[in-house]
Parts: C-alpha cells; sequence; structure tokens
C-alpha cells in the first residue's frame, strides 16, 4: 500500500509540473519564441562565418599553389601576393608555411641576379626569416630554417659590401642551431656543422698583390758628330769618359773633338 501510495504522490507531482509548464508557455510563448529565434540566429551566423573562413582559407592555399616564380618579373610579385595572404590569414599553418615559402624564394630570386647577389631580395628574405623566428620561436622547423637562412643572408651582404661583421652574425645563426637540443638529429644541425666549418673560406676578402715597379734606366747619352756610315751605339753615362760627357753636355757646334792624348 506505501509503495501504492507513493507511485500516486510521483504522479501527482508530474502532473502538476506539465500543468505548471504549460501555463508558463501560455503567459510567456512569445518571449520564449523570440529566445529561440535568437539562438537559432546566432548559431546560423556562427556557421555561416566559420564555413566562409574554410572557404577563404581554401582559397589561399590554392593562390598560393599557382604562384610563380619562374622569372625575376613573376617572382617579385608572387612575393607581394604572398605577402598580402599572410597578412590577411589567421591560420597559423598557413602563415608560417608562407613565410618559409617567402624566404626561401627570397633568396632564389636573390641568386638569378648578376654576380653579385639581388641586395632587394636577400632583405625581403631577411624580413621574412625575422617575421617567421618572431611568430614562431618555439617550433623546432620554423627556428631551424629561419636560422639557417639568415646565415644565408649574411653570406650575401658579405659578398655586397665585403663587411667582415657579416661573419660573426653567420656564425651566430649558425651556433643557434648548434644550442637547440631538439634539433640535435635533424638535417638543420648537420647543415649548420658543416657550414660553420667552412665558414672561414666563404667569408675571405680576396687581395691582388700590387704590381712590381721596373727599376728606373741610367740615362744613356748620345755621342754627336759621328763619321757618316757609323752607327751611333748608346753608351750608359757611367762607362762615358768624363771628358767626353763634358763635351757632349757642352754641344761644342754639335761635335766632340777627341784628341789621341794617350788617355782612354
Amino acid at each position: 500500500m506505501k509503495a501504492e501510495r507513493r507511485h500516486e504522490l510521483k504522479g501527482n507531482d508530474l502532473a502538476q509540473m506539465l500543468d505548471q509548464a504549460g501555463e508558463y508557455m501560455r503567459k510567456n510563448g512569445s518571449r520564449l519564441g523570440l529566445i529561440i529565434a535568437g539562438i537559432v540566429v546566432i548559431v546560423a551566423v556562427v556557421g555561416i562565418a566559420v564555413r566562409s573562413r574554410a572557404v577563404a582559407l581554401e582559397d589561399a592555399w590554392q593562390l598560393k599553389r599557382s604562384l610563380s616564380f619562374e622569372t625575376t618579373a613573376d617572382g617579385k610579385q608572387s612575393l607581394q601576393t604572398l605577402a598580402s595572404l599572410i597578412a590577411d590569414s589567421a591560420d597559423p599553418e598557413f602563415i608560417m608555411t608562407g613565410l618559409l615559402d617567402q624566404g626561401r624564394y627570397a633568396l632564389e630570386l636573390a641568386y638569378k641576379a648578376e654576380n653579385p647577389p639581388d641586395g632587394e631580395m636577400n632583405e625581403r628574405a631577411r624580413t621574412a626569416y625575422d617575421e617567421l623566428l618572431l611568430r614562431f620561436p618555439q617550433n623546432p622547423i620554423a627556428f631551424g630554417a629561419a636560422q639557417i637562412g639568415l646565415a644565408t643572408v649574411e653570406e650575401n651582404a658579405f659578398a655586397l659590401d665585403r663587411d667582415l661583421a657579416h661573419k660573426e652574425a653567420a656564425s651566430r645563426h649558425l651556433q643557434a642551431v648548434l644550442d637547440r637540443q631538439d634539433l640535435a638529429v635533424t638535417p638543420f644541425f648537420t647543415l649548420a656543422t658543416e657550414r660553420l666549418e667552412n665558414l672561414d673560406e666563404v667569408f675571405t676578402v680576396a687581395r691582388f698583390a700590387a704590381a712590381p715597379i721596373a727599376p728606373e734606366e741610367e740615362p744613356e747619352v748620345a755621342i754627336p758628330g759621328l763619321p757618316q756610315g757609323i752607327e751611333a751605339v748608346p753608351i750608359p753615362a757611367d762607362q762615358v769618359p768624363e771628358r767626353i760627357r763634358k763635351q757632349a753636355e757642352g754641344g761644342q757646334n754639335g761635335s766632340v773633338n777627341v784628341e789621341d792624348d794617350g788617355q782612354e
């Protein structure tokens, strides 16, 4: 009997709650409708925004893949487009990949120029790698690629201005790779090691020895007044007898009188 009584009480409580809910709906139905409609609108707007961002990101990836760097002119235009895509994106993966491509392609365009490298493109690569380090300092791929890239930028800058300060800067970038433990088993570590070993060879200023100065030749003294048919042979000044030298310098009627006084 007690169990039946409890069941009856629960049934009455449920019926009472349903009656109260119905009464509340009758009194506040319009307000609840507005609340539900508002929730539906918010969900729809959020869904549209999410889908729009996904579509925009996919479009950005497709445009990025279509960029051409075959020629210098196309490459420079593509770098401008890539910079705009990076600036407009909020996706970390797209930004990191875009900066990596921006640095790599800028260095390729720098090398396409006649020796020395294109300074403008070299600085464009520096900007991309600096931003990569600033945004993704903890990502080992971004860090390793940026440090190796910046070492290359310093090598190119040295080719342009021959300032050995670039050697110290390149050494710091390469050593940063070796000092990072999570890069110890990566190709970045091996490449940084090899380039540090060859740093002195890369940063060598070529100097050319000055041409030797030819010794001054002693002046020759021509003897005027030789008989016709006798070829004048130049005699070094220190081998001409003193009295003949004086006569030649005095120019007595354009001839030299040599008396046989028993002296040579």
